[in-house]
């Protein structure tokens, strides 16, 4: 907020880039963290916590078993790292040594798909995921194939079938594909022993003698061929999104290798787990119908992300933008309903929650969508990065990234090839921007910021005023912040007497510079003589005359301070 006199021009809470001042704009707030306060604060430096040799293909971090957990995939290795100590922990190893992963939690339990595989992490093991076992048919006839009642499971060839007998009574109840093993046989809720059962590959039935009508019949079998034919581009996923209420929470999957292909699973009741547990103990709630996977759109697109929004889930491609609503039930709702014909989302990880509203990654902008007032099918779409545009036209926008991290009530767009960071105040509605933080991805330490390259994982600091790098000497972090052209509230020629600063110094606060009409520079320094957590600072700048000038602050070193107010003092 800025309150101007005759005399005095004063920042009381900075604004950042692009916002207003005395007739002018801020230019830059570079290496300088805006708080929800308004304090100007220089960041911290950030040092380097594990190194697993090989670049990072996953990371989960959350709470886990009841408390914070960081679990990261490299190479074929699953790591532990743990902040408490800051020691990394090899703990599993997993089939595929590369390509794509994630990690996805349900009920629980953590999960990896390492590419080729999906493990189930426990007891210190990685152990692949039994997928639930459906009850493929319900109450069928003993003569003919009945209706399906669940789909086989895409994770498993498990399934369980139900007879009523009827008339005339048969011995061959009909299993529709061929059964390579059978686990258990119920005869009205009796056991049977295998001796009284046999396995009829030419028919594809199993065959009970002596079976009368209006006998009940459970048989838990494995089918011979399962419905693996897309192995790859399911367990080749990126990204898996929990979403539904309670009682229906879906899985979303999406990023393998068929980039415009959607996997939905379905939602397993603790009965039917139960059930399906009874002959296959290690049986888990996952369950991936056969027929549940759907193309986004017409297929040209590929999908970008998937943000679940109050009771619908926003799914990005990089050329449109659909949803799903919470109450879908299988693929009768489907195809989806499209939200925005011309706009999507253009990187990898573009697409976050912030608090109410959900961002993606534009061209050359960030993106927010909102429900519409009149209609609950709908969503507003505005850009809330015009200040930093040119900083975006920088890079392709598949280069950047989003993150929000809720700790600290920030949205970070960072680029992958440059070491920039825009940083989003939502609570100031402003810009500023970190330089050097090179960074694959970033994650929540536990409150904290932490980023990964390659194989090098990092941590953001507060107890640092300097950069560290996995080797060599720390790095200086120049902090800036400029303001252009002001013309102090006249055309009139004019000068500059003194600054004022009020904040939390230490004995080097930096420099301030005037540049006088685009052409003369006047420097001074800063220094506090008396440092506190709470001080006053003025200084005298006397300056040439001049109608608009442009200044900048800029605080090198190890100093770190912190600034609440500046005025500026004009006569």
């Amino acid at each position: 907020m800025f309150k101007q006199s005759k005399k005095t021009l004063t920042m009381d809470g900075f604004g950042g880039i692009g916002s207003e001042i005395g007739g002018g704009r801020i230019a830059d707030a570079v290496n300088f963290r805006i708080g929800s306060d308004g304090a100007l604060e220089k960041r911290c430096g950030y040092r380097c916590l594990a190194d697993v040799g090989l670049p990072v293909r996953a990371c989960y971090s959350g709470l886990f078993e009841g408390r914070f957990a960081i679990f990261l995939l490299a190479g074929d290795t699953v790591y532990s790292l743990d902040l408490a100590d800051e020691t990394l922990s090899a703990l599993y190893t997993v089939a595929n040594a590369e390509g794509n992963a994630c990690f996805f939690c349900l009920r629980g339990v953590l999960y990896l798909m390492d590419g080729g595989a999906l493990y189930e992490l426990r007891d210190g093991q990685a152990l692949p995921a039994v997928g639930y076992a459906p009850l493929f048919g319900k109450d069928w006839p003993n003569d003919i194939v009945g209706e399906i009642c669940e789909p086989r499971n895409l994770l498993t060839r498990h399934a369980r079938i139900s007879y009523v007998v009827g008339q005339p009574a048969s011995a061959m109840l009909c299993t529709k594909y061929a059964v390579e093993s059978v686990e258990a046989v119920y005869l009205n809720q009796v056991l049977m022993s295998p001796e009284d059962y046999q396995i009829d590959p030419t028919f594809n039935t199993v065959n009970i003698p002596g079976l009368v009508s209006g006998d009940r019949v459970l048989i838990y079998l494995t089918f011979k061929n399962g419905v693996e034919a897309l192995p790859e581009s399911f367990y080749s996923c990126t990204e898996a999104i929990l979403f539904g209420g309670v009682n229906r929470n879906r899985l979303f999957f999406r990023g393998g290798s068929l980039p415009s292909v959607l996997f939905c699973s379905a939602y397993v009741d603790e009965e039917s787990r139960a059930e399906s547990q009874r002959h296959y103990p290690g049986a888990a709630p996952l369950y991936i119908p056969e027929g549940y996977e759907f193309t986004v759109g017409d297929g040209r697109y590929r999908i970008r992300g998937t943000v679940p929004y109050h009771d619908r889930l926003l799914i990005f491609t990089e050329g449109d933008t659909w949803m799903a609503k919470e109450d879908t039930s299988g693929l009768a709702e489907f195809p989806i309903i499209p939200v925005h014909a011309k706009l999507g989302c253009f990187s990898e990880n573009g697409a976050v929650a912030m608090g109410n509203e959900v961002l993606s990654m534009g061209r050359h902008a960030v993106l927010t969508w909102k429900d519409a007032a009149d209609a609950l099918d709908r969503c507003t779409v505005r850009s809330i990065s015009d200040e930093v545009s040119s900083f975006l036209a920088k890079a392709d926008s598949a280069d950047w990234g989003l993150f929000y991290h809720e700790a600290e009530h920030v949205l970070l767009c960072y680029c992958r090839t440059s070491g920039d960071v825009l940083l989003y105040n939502p609570d100031r509605d402003c810009w500023y921007r970190y330089t050097g933080l090179y960074a694959d991805a970033f994650f929540d330490a536990n409150g904290r910021i932490g980023f990964w390259k390659g194989g090098q994982i990092f941590l953001l600091d507060p107890s640092l005023s300097e950069d560290h790098p996995a080797s060599g000497e720390p790095l200086p972090i120049c902090a800036e912040y400029a303001g252009e052209r002001m013309d102090l509230g006249s055309e009139q020629k004019k000068i500059l007497a003194g600054i004022t600063l009020y904040g939390c110094f230490e004995e080097d606060i930096g420099e301030w510079s005037l540049t006088e009409d685009g052409k003369r520079t006047v420097g001074h320094s800063l220094v506090c003589h008396a440092p506190s957590d709470y001080a006053v600072l003025r200084r005298r700048t006397p300056s040439g005359r001049f109608r608009h000038a442009s200044f900048r602050l800029t605080a090198r070193g190890t100093s770190r301070p912190i600034l609440h107010r500046l005025s500026l003092h004009i006569r």
